[in-house]
């Protein structure tokens, strides 16, 4: 009776959490994307010098979990078909009891050592889950990425003890960003 009951609550409760039978990422399906930048000036002991910092980011997190009604999987497969053509896999746990990922997929940032799994425009995201190795369920989902006007933040000016400030800004850049309000 117990058990009964308590397998009761967990599926009232997977019902109230995907009533809508969400099946995609936490942060939905139409995103926004933000492009800013601005000029920095930084003063250091030996030398000076002049930066622009760019920063791309979406709105809702650069990073976000795939959720799916409960289903027995233990892991999860992304593969996002991009307007432009060009494809991108990304591979991780599932938790099942949760309904998503056990780890974020990284949505936008890009860097040496990874790429991001959506472009702006349309992305045509199919996922695969499996148990096992065993496929349960295969979909298709769409992702809209839309691109805000870029913005201009106000230029700064920063002095520096520090002469490697001068070489490389980039934590300089995020703390312009910071205290710029990311240019609103």
């Amino acid at each position: 009776m117990l058990n009964n009951l308590i397998l009761l609550v967990f599926l009232f409760s997977s019902f109230q959490l995907f009533a809508d039978g969400a099946i995609g990422f936490k942060s939905g399906s139409n995103l926004t994307s933000h492009y800013i930048y601005g000029n920095i000036y930084t003063y250091c002991p030996k030398r000076s010098r002049s930066h622009i910092c760019r920063m791309d980011y979406l709105e809702s997190g650069d990073r976000d979990k795939f959720i799916h009604p409960a289903i027995d999987a233990n892991k999860v497969t992304l593969e996002a078909r991009h307007q432009q053509g060009s494809r991108r896999s990304k591979k991780v746990s599932f938790d099942a009891v949760q309904g998503e990922s056990k780890k974020y997929f990284n949505l936008w940032l890009g860097s040496l050592l990874q790429r991001p799994l959506l472009r702006s425009g349309k992305n045509t995201i199919n996922y695969k889950l499996q148990k096992n190795g065993t496929i349960v369920t295969t979909g298709t989902f769409i992702v809209n990425v839309k691109a805000s006007e870029s913005k201009r933040c106000r230029d700064r000016i920063y002095h520096s003890q520090n002469d490697s400030d001068c070489g490389n800004p980039g934590h300089l850049c995020q703390r312009y960003f910071l205290e710029q309000a990311y240019c609103y």
